[in-house]
């Protein structure tokens, strides 16, 4: 028993088959290497029988009955597994004779399973190899095909492919696949993959070492990226093989297994290795292949496409090959030309000219044949024709190309007519010489030399340009193939007269001679008409700086005295005076402010022309300006006995782009003069329209003002936006200055207005005004408490805030916002920058929000009176104003405001700037 167990203990670890049996089949001893390979235990006492399927057992039996006349026979075994796979085994069996018992079997047994597979598989690529050698361009596609769909059968994959990569390896394409049955192919969406995303794999595959993957679900997380990608196809393991092509390497082969996991033994992955080189090669020679006809096509095609004519002669002369040109422009077939002389293609008369100026091209004695060629049809093409000799097909040949010429002798005629007929001045001068080739009429009567004196001289010999150095930077130019574009230089004429002239150069070549073209065009009267205006126009503006400046001047110093005479007659008035002295008084006070607005219209006509001006375009709600305008007027109205009437044409509100004191300032103008000039008892109407502008999206405002008086006649009415002209004032005996009208025109102008007028003698006159429409401030506002695009928030906000404004639609619009997203928050308006410190002081605002241009003082004066107080100098301020010039909002910013919001106002960026400066909850952000 102890030898027994030592024996059982030893054959355990022998890794071949051991066994014992008696002849009547049953089992005495099976090692554990029999219980691996046939994937179970507990064979003792059973027969074969009981073990194998009956046709196995009774080959087993037969072949142990072998055993009984051959000892030691060595056999070959092949049974199917209880899991269901083919092994090959290779058995030895020998008799065990027993001492009074009947003999025993036994045997060793080796799998040789992988070295029958390997064996098979080279026996494959054996046969397989012949396939794929020496096979035409056109069947290597199918050829492979067929190589992966054998291998992947022979190896049981479930899918087999090829992967090649583009000319840069950039990206890869799956260009072969075979797939088992029920395999879905993957080839359609596996087209131009990045190579990028698969790092590891094509890391390995340029270190030309395989991939083997015997579980791609265990892939480690560095290939994170490749089990993402082959997961989703439901790929369980897999092997690949890079394909090198002169160490190169093009691509990989694999082999995909979807149904179960596969493992390939040492010998499977030799032979695919053979099997890849194969492969590579026969995809380079695809490669190769596909090169050489793409080059043979693109050869065809240029040979085909070019419009030269071009000829393949055999030694003799004769015709071998023709491009498309020569079929279709000479109109023969081409078993018309191959095989005949191409001197059929030359006039019959000048065929031998032809033949013997190609034997001196070919002798290098001429460079080109002008000899025409001849259509069919009898018709004459100017060529130029060169020959080579060459080879064909490994045959020598010659190579004729012959060049249409008839559209150039065509081009040289028409430039000869143009170059001799045109009246600027043309010449043609060599490069390297510089010397006049050729040269115009118009060069000829222009400078007065003769055709003759200029040929074959240079511009240096003749001295023509008056500035060497002119002459040396246009050489210099043109030496460097630089175009010159009308230069003005200086010319001197044969009896000595100076021109000046616009002079233009190109570089041209003519022939093999390498040329400049020059034209010239006398411009010396232009010149000197441009001189003469040019100084007259310096001698105006001059003189209007100089009349401007001394209105200005003059205006400013009479402001000083005539604020003592008023202040005084205003003293002398409230004091006790006679009736005598009182009328006195009072036309030294009707006197002194006719004086004081004639000064003042003065200045306003000096600081526009002066560019002084200072506008801030915005949108004005018209609904708001005119009625107060309106009410302004009505006193003088009144005392004339004068009806005044407003009417529009359109409802709703309407805005206009402009500067709303300016705007103030020209209809207050326009309705003083309408009453003024105005019968008694007569009526003035303010009418407002939408007038659509033709091929523009935007619209124009006309405010119209009609009155009912004298009218103006048309010969008129240019005078009446002259200075001081005062049309029908010697009727009405009113009193004006004579710059209203004057005034209300710059000014429209510098608002990008118009203004116009229409009168009718005896009937009355109408002044209108023209402004661009535009959109309403509260256009962000769809409704009351609404605000677009912004949410809603109540957070309970406080403070104060100081708005010093003129315009009504923005402190609407300001009110509205507040109210929908800081109800806390008052809001106190102020129209006027003189009140605006004053209001500051007040109420100590958290927060003052500033127009610039207000209508008593600039927006820039409240800024220093702001900063000038203690009680207000640190309340931030923040400007909102029309101009969005960038040099205004620096200097502002510098001057200590907070922000420069431009108007339109964006509400993001206004309820930004409360939030930052009204305290109370933390602001929220509303973007």
């Amino acid at each position: 028993r102890a030898s027994e167990k030592r024996f059982s203990l030893f054959m355990d670890y022998i890794p071949a088959l051991v066994f014992i049996k008696g002849f009547d089949s049953k089992m005495i001893y099976a090692n554990r290497a029999i219980d691996s390979a046939l994937g179970a235990s507990g064979w003792i006492g059973k027969s074969l029988f009981e073990i194998f399927d009956a046709e196995t057992a009774e080959r087993i039996i037969a072949d142990d009955k072998k055993t009984i006349t051959s000892d030691y026979e060595v056999i070959e075994e092949s049974f199917i597994n209880l899991d269901g796979s083919l092994h090959h085994y290779e058995t030895q069996k020998f008799i065990i004779p027993l001492l009074g018992q009947e003999s025993l079997l036994g045997g060793i047994a080796i799998d040789i399973t992988d070295r029958k597979r390997a064996e098979a598989f080279e026996n494959e690529l054996l046969q397989l190899s012949p396939k794929l050698t020496g096979i035409s361009f056109s069947e290597i596609n199918s050829a492979i095909d067929m190589a992966i769909g054998r291998i992947g059968k022979f190896l049981s994959a479930d899918r087999a492919y090829i992967f090649e990569f583009n000319a840069e390896a950039i990206t890869m394409s799956n260009t072969h696949e075979w797939c088992n049955l029920g395999i879905e192919p993957e080839i359609e969406n596996l087209q131009e993959i990045p190579c990028d995303l698969f790092p590891n794999w094509i890391e390995v595959l340029n270190r030309n070492e395989n991939i083997i993957i015997p579980s791609v679900k265990d892939l480690p997380e560095s290939w994170k990226a490749e089990r993402e990608i082959l997961e989703p196809q439901g790929i369980q393991s897999l092997i690949v093989i890079p394909l090198l092509s002169d160490g190169t390497l093009i691509g990989f082969a694999g082999l995909d297994s979807v149904a179960k996991k596969k493992e390939y033994n040492t010998g499977e992955i030799n032979i695919l290795k053979v099997w890849s080189s194969m492969l590579a090669s026969l995809i380079k020679d695809r490669k190769s292949e596909s090169l050489l006809e793409q080059t043979r096509q693109n050869y065809e095609t240029f040979f085909n496409t070019i419009d030269d004519f071009l000829f393949v002669l055999d030694e003799q002369g004769n015709m071998i090959h023709t491009n498309h040109t020569v079929i279709n422009r000479l109109e023969y077939a081409p078993e018309e030309l191959l095989s005949n002389s191409v001197l059929m293609v030359h006039p019959a008369e000048r065929r031998e000219e032809a033949g013997r100026i190609v034997g001196e091209m070919l002798q290098g004695i001429t460079e080109y044949c002008p000899v025409p060629l001849v259509t069919k049809a009898g018709r004459l093409i100017s060529v130029e024709t060169r020959v080579k000799p060459g080879f064909w097909d490994g045959k020598p040949v010659i190579f004729g190309v012959s060049k249409d010429v008839s559209q150039i002798k065509l081009s040289e005629e028409k430039f000869s007519k143009a170059f001799q007929s045109n009246s600027a001045m043309m010449a043609i001068s060599s490069v390297n010489t510089g010397k006049f080739i050729e040269i115009n009429d118009s060069y000829v009567k222009t400078l007065g030399y003769s055709r003759e004196e200029m040929i074959g001289q240079t511009s240096a010999d003749m001295n023509i340009y008056l500035d060497l150095e002119t002459r040396t930077d246009i050489m210099e130019k043109l030496s460097q193939s630089i175009p010159v574009r009308e230069m003005e230089i200086k010319v001197k004429t044969k009896s000595g007269n100076i021109l000046t002239g616009l002079f233009s150069a190109d570089y041209i070549v003519i022939g093999n001679e390498h040329c400049t073209l020059e034209l010239m065009v006398d411009i010396t009267d232009r010149k000197r008409a441009e001189e003469d205006i040019k100084k007259a126009r310096l001698e105006a503006e001059q003189a209007n700086m100089a009349k401007s400046e001394f209105l200005s001047r003059m205006s400013h110093e009479l402001r000083t005295p005539m604020n003592s005479i008023l202040g005084f007659a205003q003293l002398l008035e409230m004091g006790e005076l006679n009736l005598r002295q009182k009328k006195g008084v009072t036309h030294i006070l009707k006197s002194g402010k006719h004086l004081l607005d004639l000064i003042n219209e003065v200045l306003d006509i000096s600081s526009i022309e002066a560019g002084r001006i200072s506008l801030s375009i915005e949108p004005v709600q018209l609904g708001i300006i005119i009625p107060e305008m309106l009410d302004i007027v009505r006193p003088q109205a009144e005392q004339r006995h004068c009806s005044l009437q407003s009417r529009s044409t359109v409802t709703g509100q309407l805005f206009v782009k402009s500067d709303r004191q300016r705007l103030k300032q020209v209809l207050l103008n326009l309705l003083n003069n309408a009453i003024k000039y105005n019968k008694e008892g007569g009526s003035v109407l303010i009418q407002t329209e939408l007038r659509p502008e033709i091929g523009s999206e935007r619209s124009q405002i006309r405010i119209s003002i009609t009155d009912t008086g004298l009218g103006i006649s048309q010969q008129d009415i240019p005078k009446l936006f002259m200075p001081f002209e005062r049309i029908g004032a010697e009727k009405t005996r009113t009193e004006g200055t004579g710059l209203g009208l004057s005034v209300v025109k710059k000014l429209m102008q510098a608002m990008g207005g118009n203004l116009g007028v229409e009168s009718t003698p005896g009937e009355g006159s109408t002044f209108w005004i023209e402004l661009p429409q535009s959109e309403s401030p509260l256009k962000g506002v769809e409704k009351i408490g609404e605000l677009t695009g912004i949410e809603s928030k109540s957070d309970h906000k406080t403070g104060t805030i100081l708005c010093i404004e003129d315009n009504a639609s923005n402190i609407e619009l300001i009110e509205q916002i507040l109210s929908y997203q800081h109800s806390g928050i008052r809001l106190i308006a102020c129209t006027n920058g003189n009140e605006a410190v004053k209001l500051a002081k007040e109420y100590t605002p958290d927060l003052i929000l500033l127009d610039l241009n207000l209508p008593d003082i600039h927006g820039s004066k409240v800024l220093k009176l702001l900063k000038a107080e203690i009680q207000t100098m640190n309340i931030p301020v923040v400007v909102i104003s029309a101009d969005a010039m960038p040099h205004q909002q620096k200097r502002f910013l510098e001057a200590g405001v907070q922000n420069y919001l431009t108007k339109p106002l964006d509400i993001k960026d206004f309820l930004h700037e409360v939030d930052l400066y009204i305290p109370g909850n933390k602001a929220q952000d509303i973007s």
